[in-house]
């Protein structure tokens, strides 16, 4: 009986010890404790006698023990494999390397998790599926750690049903959608671990959420060059949340950027929520519109987020939506926005009883259009910030807007007037401001409420994650010499 095979019987037998005999009892646990290290192996390439050669094979031989159980794949395998109601598996390329897992483009998926938890996954490349590459739902637990979803006509990851995934690194392209997240599930992009998430070349979206669903990262999120096959927005974008939807993009590790998706950056709807903060957020270069925020969706801006380079609006805020600018732990900067030939530009326009909160010092420069376009029964309260250079004038109000002017604005330098309104929009100062407004209220700004953010989100103690981490990587196959 070769060695491979005898592992195996002693780890399946782990906690029948009765079974064997005493005299070989302690040979029997040293030899069952290797599997601690590498209990199955798959070479999907035939070449190895004593393998399993394909991981559906694999899976009805894990061993019965109580820590995980490490499946080393190689080569590549041409199959669709079924996760189902498993417990603490790592399926892992040799550490360095990569196994290719390639759906036969008629089942759902060339991996699905179901039901399952402790599931750990390294150096695969996902492909081939009819849907996603990797489906994870019923309450599943994934984590991933340096693999490539491409090629799958659905999403290179759609997580479901409650689900949750931790993403150390990961590639996302050449997919419908690179992440897809739905049913009160959630991602988390574990951004201490040092890895970046790169969703690119996507044909819809980098980033898509819907149905409670929750993203979350640190930093090191790129989503640029999606939505290739797109025609119209919100398709196209690079992140498109809807039904409630929530986002935390958070920059403590490093940049986030969102660039290059053919028709704009984010797309919010259907009281979905946002929240960009930390070190370095970036939205530039998308299409027209940098971030279109509509039907009751909310953003905030904490500080040290550009938004520039779009041929129509930076930030759109329109249908009851509102946009909370706090810069207290940076400058947010709109500018350059507004290029392009687009009948309403702007750097940012508040519509459709909408409200923007802007505080300072929140710089909008160098803009098409006016800095601020507020436009049909919408409110906008600025203090501390800077409208100047902007092509036209700096802060326009239309059909019933109100424009609350607070202390700290520098309003000059703009193409046309510092504040227009015209006949149905109200200005409210307790500032003296130049303006071209008829209705011109008093405001005593002394007595308003502080407006911004209670406190920045601090960032967690991740030392006992690393610990972890560290303790599960130390279990990834090294390459047999």
């Amino acid at each position: 009986m070769n060695k491979i095979r005898l592992v195996r019987m002693a780890c399946r037998s782990t906690l029948h010890l009765s079974y064997w005999p005493l005299g070989v009892l302690s040979s029997l646990v040293l030899l069952a404790l290797t599997c601690h290290a590498q209990d199955l192996i798959v070479d999907c390439s035939g070449q190895d006698p004593n393998a399993f050669h394909r991981i559906q094979d694999a899976l009805p031989n894990i061993p019965l023990t109580p820590w995980q159980v490490v499946m080393q794949v190689t080569g590549t395998c041409n199959e669709n494999v079924y996760i189902g109601h498993l417990r603490n598996l790592m399926i892992a390329a040799p550490l360095g390397q990569t196994a290719t897992i390639q759906g036969d483009g008629v089942s759902y998926a060339p991996l699905m998790v179901d039901a399952s938890t402790g599931i750990y996954l390294y150096g695969l490349i996902l492909t081939g599926g009819q849907g996603p590459g990797l489906s994870v739902s019923s309450g599943a637990e994934v984590r991933i750690d340096t693999c490539t979803f491409q090629g799958n006509p659905g999403a290179g990851m759609a997580v479901s049903d409650n689900s949750a995934v931790t993403v150390y690194s990961g590639t996302f392209t050449d997919n419908n959608n690179g992440i897809q997240i739905f049913g009160n599930a959630t991602v988390d992009h574990a951004s201490w671990a040092g890895g970046s998430v790169v969703m690119s070349g996507n044909g819809v979206a980098g980033l898509f959420l819907s149905s409670g669903a929750t993203y979350a990262t640190g930093g090191n999120t790129i989503i640029q060059n999606n939505g290739l096959t797109a025609s119209s927005g919100p398709d196209g974008f690079g992140v498109d949340v809807r039904g409630s939807g929530r986002i935390q993009f958070g920059s403590y590790m490093g940049p986030n950027v969102i660039s290059g998706n053919r028709l704009g950056g984010v797309s919010l709807s259907e009281n979905a929520e946002i929240s960009f903060w930390g070190g370095s957020n970036t939205i530039s270069d998308n299409g027209e519109v940098g971030i279109w925020n509509r039907l009751g969706s909310q953003i905030t801006f904490a500080g040290n987020v550009v938004i520039s380079r779009h041929s129509a609006i930076g930030v759109d805020i329109s249908s009851k939506s509102q946009a909370l600018f706090d810069a207290a732990a940076g400058p947010n900067i709109i500018r350059n926005n507004g290029s392009g030939s687009a009948a309403i530009r702007a750097g940012i326009r508040v519509d459709g009883n909408s409200q923007l909160v802007l505080t300072g010092p929140t710089h909008i420069t160098q803009n098409g259009g006016p800095g601020v376009l507020g436009d049909i029964n919408s409110s906008m309260d600025v203090s501390g910030s800077t409208i100047s250079g902007n092509q036209s004038d700096g802060i326009r109000a239309l059909h019933q807007t109100v424009v609350d002017l607070g202390p700290g604005m520098s309003l000059t330098g703009n193409g046309g007037a510092p504040i227009t309104c015209d006949n149905t929009s109200m200005l409210v100062t307790a500032v003296k401001a130049s303006s071209r407004c008829l209705n011109v209220q008093a405001s005593d700004w002394g007595s308003h409420e502080a407006v911004g953010l209670a406190s920045i989100p601090s960032v967690p103690n991740f030392s006992g994650k690393m610990k972890e981490y560290t303790r599960e990587r130390s279990l990834i196959p090294r390459p047999r010499r």
